[in-house]
This record gives structure tokens, C-alpha cells and sequence, in this order.
């Protein structure tokens, strides 16, 4: 399995600074995962993938692949919230569900709407929470 990158690092500057890319690369290390940086995608062919380095501006082949999974960060995924829609008493749609953006505001969304689950008086939706007319907070 491998890891391809165009940054400069295999984990974001936010992952390093919330302490995690420690646990996050022992993890992939552990699992046998190859990291490539400053690599781009040139070309997915038949079981295999044409890679470019940014700064040597060298091609190699990687071979035998079964797969190639693309993290784009383009579109919303959210049937799930269009489905329980009027069905349930709070719906929390968070993180790239709400809006592809970074996954930080996902972990701060998860954390910030568990805390309302079920409690009295909270709001219903990530709408009323954020547009309350009476929230003083930060």
C-alpha cells in the first residue's frame, strides 16, 4: 500500500499542531504503508499508476495495483441527512456531509453537537445552533 502526497509532509500543519500526526503515522508505519511526498498522479492505467515528483521532475511506474482511491475533497455527501429529515428530533449534519472542507472542522463539529444530543432546550440543527439569535458564545 502507498501513500501519495504533493505536500511536503504526509499529515497537514493542523494535524501536527492537535499532537495526532504521531499516532497517526505510527499507525500507517505499522500497517506497512510506503510514503511518497511532493508526488503527483500522472496517469492510473491498467494495474498501474505513473507518479511525478514535483522537484526531481521524475516518472516511475508503481505496478501491480488493485486500486487507486482519489481524496478530492469535492463533493457533499449527505443522503443520509436528506432521509432522516423530519424523522428525528435533532440532526447534526457535520463535517464533509455539511461542506467538503478540512477535517478539522469536522472533529470540532463532532465534539461541539455530541454535547447537544438529547439535552433540553438545545437546538435541533446545526442551523439553529450556529444562527441562534441568543448564543453569546465565542
Amino acid at each position: 500500500m502507498r501513500y501519495l502526497t504533493p505536500h511536503f509532509a504526509p499529515v497537514s500543519p493542523r494535524v501536527v499542531a492537535t499532537q495526532e500526526a504521531g499516532f497517526i503515522m505510527k499507525r500507517l508505519r505499522a500497517a506497512g504503508v510506503g510514503i511518497s511526498t511532493t508526488t503527483y498522479i500522472r496517469r492510473i492505467g491498467k494495474h498501474e499508476v505513473t507518479v511525478y515528483d514535483v522537484y526531481s521532475e521524475e516518472e516511475s511506474i508503481v505496478a501491480d495495483v488493485d486500486a487507486v482511491i482519489l481524496s478530492t475533497g469535492r463533493e457533499s455527501v449527505n443522503a443520509l441527512e436528506k432521509e432522516l429529515e423530519g424523522r428525528v428530533a435533532q440532526l447534526f449534519t457535520i463535517g464533509d456531509a455539511l461542506a467538503v472542507r478540512m477535517w478539522a472542522a469536522a472533529s470540532y463539529e463532532g465534539q461541539k453537537f455530541a454535547r447537544y444530543v438529547g439535552e433540553r432546550g438545545a437546538p435541533a440543527t446545526v442551523s439553529d445552533a450556529y444562527f441562534d439569535a441568543t448564543d453569546i458564545g465565542p
